[in-house]
């Protein structure tokens, strides 16, 4: 098994690859790769002169959408920190509760100042970059009171970046995303529709083009794809089902999540030459996890060149590192033709920072081999064929997804050798979503998060030259082409205990040096100073400054 990357080498990769090729346009800047990763490595030595580096987690509070919140965030994984992000247009009571239930260690503010607490060493004592067991970004799970405290999810480097590699060799894999493609992508960062935007876009060198803060749910929204010359939109079904005229004939991918793409909504946005694709995924599985390519042919719907009836779905498979199976109450895999739970496997699978919804949530499957398996809550058949059915009521139409249940010989027992990875125990079988009717009971949450976190040894400094277990059926996708899951490109899971692993980046005593006796989190209840960046730093930064340019300079 490989063992990882993480989305710095991701982006990296791409800015050797195509410097000059335009990397985000904002409508009000436009940067290449070359320019962004400068602006985001002088960000990110400005956080570590502040006192931030590795394991920390950074609040953002700033407009979501904007150049300057993508170099924030980018310069927040350029040091090994996991950002977690609030718009500057939510309320302070919502900001503090976020950051307080994420336990940032500081916060990178509009105006450029980072806040941390005064028991923070300055400047930051062992740098190093992001490795892939490392988390990359926070998300807040959606809580019904905005003034309660969130439940955070954390999403891992390898994970995130598996995925999206994965997903990129499944859209448009004969002419795929690249310099001259330009990716309109929604500005809301605590949700997974930001970062999937942004780092499909940066897996080719395409350009992230942020979406109009009015949202995409819009028939205008069509008029700013063609007067911004989209080529590809990540978007709601729901949303879709809003652009009541015709899509510009520039657009070639439209990729819908969060509800599944009718005939009739086909037929209405298809193009000439453009792929529409239907995603599945959620918050806890770090984002799209299955896809399937959604044809309009006189009333069927096809997947890659096949043809079905509306009433199979499209068919589709699972994105490379992802599983799927459908258990029943006590996790074992249900019989052919049952109905259980649909549990999520594999990669992407993301875990909580507190341990009781963790524990919950992301328990092993012993007879499985998985040793974090997501409960989504939705209900789900395993066919005769080894598909496993998906869908909703009424007219939402059901989906195929492709090499989703795994086979099982024999439930593993006490003496049994260690379960293999997730990835090792899923054999090519068709998985297909129906619909049945009856009520779900309340699923974990939405969509998008991250990998199993790997423990690692503590830090040193780098040299220079280095949605069912009730009848409701969720709205699923898939994909039914000949592409292959190449597991061989897909890091390894470990096969660690139920409990989280604790941030890996540094060893407790190094935490509880840098952070002084009142611990490394950020109390928003003390004073704080802001850090300003100067335009010139003092003597005896200079050394680490030059420290630090070695460190983020592109090999």
């Amino acid at each position: 098994m490989a063992p990882g990357r993480t989305l710095v080498d991701l982006l990296t990769a791409t800015a050797e690859a195509f410097p000059d090729a335009s990397a985000i346009d904002d409508g009000d800047r436009r940067l290449s790769y070359s320019e962004l990763l400068l602006e985001a490595r002088t960000q990110a030595v400005v956080l570590h002169r502040a006192g931030l580096g590795a394991g920390d987690r950074v609040g953002l509070r700033m407009p979501g959408g904007t150049v300057e919140q993508v170099i924030a965030l980018l310069a927040t994984l350029l040091i090994g920190a996991a950002y977690v992000a609030v718009d500057a247009a939510e309320s302070d009571e919502r900001a503090k509760s976020v950051f307080s239930a994420a336990q940032v260690a500081g916060i990178l503010r509009v105006d450029g100042d980072v806040v941390v607490g005064r028991s923070r060493t300055a400047p930051f004592p062992r740098p190093r970059p992001a490795a892939p067991g490392d988390d990359a970004f926070l998300l807040a799970a959606p809580v019904a009171d905005l003034s309660a405290t969130p439940p955070i999810l954390a999403i891992g480097h390898a994970g995130a970046a598996a995925l999206v590699t994965a997903a990129a060799k499944v859209f448009l894999a004969s002419r795929p995303l690249g310099p001259g493609d330009r990716i309109a992508v929604r500005t809301d960062a605590a949700s997974t529709g930001l970062w999937e935007g942004l780092w499909l876009a940066w897996q080719g060198g395409g350009c992230v083009v942020t979406a109009p803060r009015a949202g995409m749910a819009d028939a205008s929204f069509v008029d700013w794809l063609a007067s911004r010359g989209i080529t590809a939109v990540l978007a709601e079904t729901a949303e879709a089902e809003q652009w009541t005229v015709a899509l510009p004939a520039t657009l070639r991918l439209l990729v819908l999540a969060h509800g599944n793409c009718t005939p009739d909504l086909a037929r209405r946005l298809k193009g000439a030459d453009r792929e529409i694709w239907n995603t599945y995924g959620a918050m806890e599985t770090t984002g799209t996890v299955a896809a399937a390519r959604i044809e309009a042919n006189d009333g069927e719907a096809g997947a890659a060149g096949s043809r079905q009836s509306a009433a199979a779905g499209p068919s589709g498979e699972l994105l490379a590192g992802a599983l799927l199976a459908v258990v029943n109450r006590i996790g074992q895999p249900v019989e052919p033709g049952e109905v259980g739970e649909l549990v999520v496997g594999g990669v992407g699978v993301a875990r909580y920072l507190d341990q009781v919804p963790d524990a919950r949530t992301f328990a092993p499957l012993p007879p499985l081999g998985w040793n974090r398996a997501f409960r989504t809550g939705q209900a789900a058949r395993r066919d005769p064929d080894g598909s496993i059915l998906l869908g909703r009521p009424g007219d939402r139409v059901p989906f195929t997804v492709r090499g989703a249940m795994p086979v099982v010989e024999a439930a593993p027992t006490a003496a049994a050798p260690a379960a293999a990875a997730p990835a090792d125990v899923v054999a090519a079988g068709p998985v297909a979503a129906s619909a049945t009717g009856a009520a779900a009971p309340a699923a974990a949450a939405a969509t998008g998060a991250a990998a199993e976190k790997a423990p690692r040894e503590g830090t040193k400094t780098p040299s220079r030259s280095e949605s069912p277990a009730g009848s409701e059926l969720s709205a699923t996708a898939a994909r039914s082409s000949s592409t292959s899951t190449d597991h061989a490109s897909v890091p390894s899971t470990p096969n660690t205990p139920t409990t989280p692993p604790r941030q890996a980046s540094v060893s407790d005593e190094e935490r509880r040096a840098h952070a002084g006796e009142s611990g490394s989190t950020l109390n928003h209840d003390d004073q704080v100073e802001p850090q300003h960046e100067e335009s010139a730093p003092e003597p005896e930064h200079r050394s680490f400054l030059r420290r630090m340019a070695d460190f983020l300079r592109a090999e």
